[in-house]
């Protein structure tokens, strides 16, 4: 066993880092091409497929169907990469599979090869996606969220960088969300990198085996990175069906490490790292080299997927994350004023999150003057306000229910014996009762 810290990437478990391929005039194949390109998966997946039985299962179906004729009629070249890839699937399930034409893509693999550099153009393109980062930010309460489509590989001009300062935003969060429900896979490497920051200590992330090395090599959170870790803020993972790969690495890392609530849907299913192997001028294998091995569990996600804590449609996992996030602070806060902070902040999003509208009643039969407070209506919505004070919405929680959203105070209409609104009950932020009698 090999306990791994940090090498330059030498596989992805979703892609390598190549810039999309451009459109190309297709070359149509024929029967001499399409032999030969079966003849050099199999080749290829005897040497390096994961599992030799199913290596051999394979190569067997695509000889059958090519002495069969059944690939005579595909003289499109994407047409025939497509049942290839679906007939490799057809006897393993293994998602990662897959025989890609592109011969650009096939260019730029020969000179990343030729000088063990990656194209300009090649890291333009992820500069320009910010290396998967597509939004950081402090949520009120100051919950963290970071929002990213993939694990790029860190040794990239920028990408380890982005990650840091990702997580170095993160230095005062009181809670993480991680949000990967669009988030298809990559790098190991970046995974070991930010999962650095939310330990102390010593941590065994996870281990990859990999067939054509017989090696295995294990991946432990590094001994240093660039500013304060955040061991002790509870940590939330959004996930998806789409959440794949590299992505589920991650998640289940945590998960066996105990580190996470997961919310959300259960993921993909693919636990195979890949390598890509160029086949001719023209294709492409994308082949599973490997497969995943967690430490703990001796088990990994490979079609099965990683089940969440939490499980809720996808498009709510963030909603739902975040007030787990302000029930758990308030709990644990250390004064009253920010147990009171987030309970207030929760009470709001709940209300909100019922997405109820002042009717007209409410409208016509709510606002007035209660003692010292005011209940007004403007633009479709209902106001509080103390004396002189400010304007606050009242969020709708029911009917006669609602919680004024700027301090989570609740206010609950009552009616008399005539049916007239007479007053409300004003419970406030604080825990105390104020009975408020309509003028």
């Amino acid at each position: 066993m090999m306990r791994k810290i940090f090498f330059p990437i030498l596989i992805a478990l979703i892609f390598p880092v190549l810039a999309p391929a451009l459109p190309a005039t297709q070359t149509a194949i024929d029967k001499a091409i399409r032999k030969s390109v079966v003849d050099s998966v199999s080749k290829l997946l005897a040497n390096n497929y994961v599992f030799p039985d199913k290596a051999k299962a394979m190569s067997a179906l695509l000889r059958k169907n090519l002495n069969a004729g059944t690939y005579d009629r595909l003289s499109n070249p994407e047409d025939f990469a497509a049942r290839l890839t679906n007939d490799l699937r057809s006897v393993t399930k293994d998602r990662h599979l897959a025989v890609i034409y592109g011969p650009q893509r096939i260019a730029q693999m020969r000179c990343d090869t030729m000088d063990g550099e990656s194209l300009p153009e090649v890291i333009r393109s992820h500069q320009r996606d910010n290396f998967g980062f597509r939004k950081v930010e402090l949520m009120p309460g100051n919950v963290g969220y970071i929002d990213f489509r993939m694990f790029d590989n860190p040794q990239l001009p920028g990408a380890g960088a982005a990650a840091v300062s990702a997580m170095n935003f993160m230095a005062n969060a009181q809670a993480v969300i991680f949000d990967l429900r669009r988030n298809g896979g990559g790098h190991p490497e970046m995974i070991q990198l930010i999962s650095t920051y939310l330990f102390e200590g010593e941590a065994h992330l996870n281990d990859l085996y990999t067939r054509p090395t017989n090696l295995t090599q294990q991946y432990w959170i590094l001994p240093w990175v660039p500013g304060p870790r955040l061991a002790k803020v509870p940590v939330y993972i959004l996930t998806s069906d789409y959440t794949f790969s590299g992505a589920e690495e991650f998640s289940n890392n945590l998960r066996e490490l105990k580190r996470a609530t997961i919310v959300g849907q259960t993921t993909g299913g693919g636990a195979h790292p890949v390598d890509f192997k160029i086949l001719n001028d023209h294709f492409v294998l994308k082949v599973s080299i490997g497969r995943a091995i967690n430490p703990i569990s001796k088990k990994n996600w490979e079609g099965t997927g990683v089940q969440p804590h939490v499980p809720v449609p996808a498009d709510s996992a963030l909603e739902v994350a975040y007030l787990m996030a302000l029930d758990t602070l308030a709990r644990t806060a250390p004064s009253s004023a920010e147990r009171f902070e987030y309970d207030n902040l929760a009470a709001v999003k709940r209300a909100e999150a019922r997405n109820l509208k002042p009717s007209s009643a409410m409208l016509d039969s709510y606002p007035g003057k209660y003692g010292i407070r005011v209940i007004s209506a403007d633009g479709g919505q209902l106001f509080f306000q103390r004396e002189n004070g400010p304007k606050m919405r009242l969020v709708p929680a029911s009917d006669r229910s609602f919680v004024i959203e700027q301090t989570g105070s609740s206010v609950s209409f009552t009616t008399g014996l005539d049916g007239r609104v007479d007053g409300f009950t004003l419970i406030r932020s604080v825990g105390d009762t104020v009975r408020c009698l309509r003028k």
